[in-house]
């Protein structure tokens, strides 16, 4: 990407941001993920570029060389930036130093973090597998930094755990959901489970003997939101999918297109929701 191509991606980040932070989008709306999918387009850049640089100074210097900021500037989204691209791209041994480093360097130059600082890093962590150092950062971030996690940081853990597919962190991330009493904005964590609990089209033995175990789990969490009476919707494949593998769904559940959940909301796309059994 030419640096005239980055400096206009981080002005948008900017903007965005900074109309976020002032209250002026709900917590998951469509333009927070703008703000990711802009900054994905920068982690690479980021990274390679500041990969070897040891201190503040120097990987601001780095950053002015490609025209992203003036040189005195210190502003959250320069840390948001190295922390995504430390987060996603740096080995599982040197994560956890560099982060830290990252986070404590923001602190003393007077740039305080904030929901969307953790909100980054969690994704970005979880995104990339490391899932232990975005729980500690998760169950860390308001003693130490002030900053009390959001049903979109839950979520972004969530999932992080349930993308795995494995029996044992499928449990976790329920047991997580369990957790979250009240539930109002963490409906994408409850599709990120389910949708992560039927095998594929053509399943392998394998699929199957794997399907064995995440079924009662994915039963396990329908129950538990059940037995709070609290109504959700899910995706209509999903439904589907795990209806046919044996799941039984409360008649209070909804079913959506599977396009029309974005972000935490449902967004008004043709057809009514419906309740299982009509």
């Amino acid at each position: 990407m030419r640096s005239d191509g980055i400096r206009n991606v981080f002005k948008k980040i900017e903007k965005i941001t900074e109309r976020f932070e002032k209250g002026d989008f709900e917590e998951g709306s469509e333009p927070l993920s703008q703000v990711v999918c802009l900054r994905d387009q920068l982690r690479a850049v980021v990274v390679k570029t500041c990969a070897d640089v040891e201190t503040l100074e120097d990987r601001l210097k780095k950053l002015h060389e490609l025209e992203l900021l003036e040189f005195e500037e210190k502003t959250k989204n320069h840390y948001h930036a190295l922390l995504s691209g430390a987060g996603y791209y740096s080995t599982a041994s040197k994560a956890p130093e560099e982060v830290e480093s990252l986070l404590r360097e923001m602190v003393v130059y007077g740039v305080a973090p904030t929901n969307i600082t953790f909100w980054v890093l969690l994704k970005a962590l979880a995104d990339s597998g490391k899932l232990d150092l975005a729980l500690n950062y998760l169950e860390r971030m308001e003693e130490e930094f002030s900053v009390k996690p959001e049903s979109t940081h839950h979520g972004v853990v969530i999932d992080g755990f349930a993308r795995t597919k494995d029996p044992q962190n499928l449990a976790f991330a329920v047991e997580r959901v369990k957790q979250l009493v009240p539930f109002q904005g963490q409906e994408m964590s409850f599709n990120a489970i389910l949708s992560r609990c039927y095998p594929p089209r053509y399943p392998t033995e394998e699929d199957l003997e794997w399907l064995v175990s995440v079924i009662p789990i994915a039963q396990d969490l329908i129950n538990f939101l059940h037995g709070a009476s609290y109504v959700y919707t899910v995706l209509e494949s999903t439904h589907w999918r795990l209806k046919v593998r044996g799941i039984i769904w409360p008649k209070s559940v909804l079913t959506r297109p599977d396009d029309v959940l974005v972000g935490g909301k449902i967004q008004k796309k043709g057809g009514r929701a419906v309740r299982e059994g009509g």
